[in-house]
């Protein structure tokens, strides 16, 4: 089982047909029909009913339809997040001073902070001591 195989199967589901599927990811129906029976055939279980007009997942399909869905938005989601730290436009950074030297001293700086990493995570946290900030 591949994230291939996983990503063919939920355009699959979601187009209602093999052919849908093979159009919206640019390769062949033969394509996606592999990738399916593969599934198919590592899980042990049909995944797809197929109609004159189309496909339905089986409740089994339904089940790893849904996981896949949630799996594969989370994995780009991390991507993307990874890509950012890439281009350094994510990541977070915390900074330990007393109150009064981010209030005073460290206001225009965190303002452009703000302007050039707008995705970056700004944490402040205040103590009262310069040992406490270290």
């Amino acid at each position: 089982m591949t994230l291939d195989d996983l990503r063919v199967f939920a355009a699959a589901c979601r187009t209602g047909s093999l052919s849908g599927a093979a159009r919206e990811l640019g390769c062949t129906q033969s394509a996606v029909s592999q990738h399916v029976k593969r599934l198919e055939r590592e899980l042990g279980l049909s995944l797809l009913e197929r109609h004159p007009r189309g496909i339905a997942p089986t409740s089994a399909g339904r089940l790893l339809h849904t996981a896949v869905t949630e799996g594969l938005g989370r994995i780009d989601q991390a991507v993307r997040r990874i890509e950012e730290l890439g281009r350094a436009e994510g990541g977070s950074v915390r900074v330990t001073t007393g109150a009064t030297t981010v209030r005073h001293f460290m206001a225009a700086a965190v303002v452009d902070f703000r302007r050039r990493f707008p995705r970056a995570s700004l944490e402040f946290q205040t103590k009262t001591s310069s040992r406490g900030c270290f």
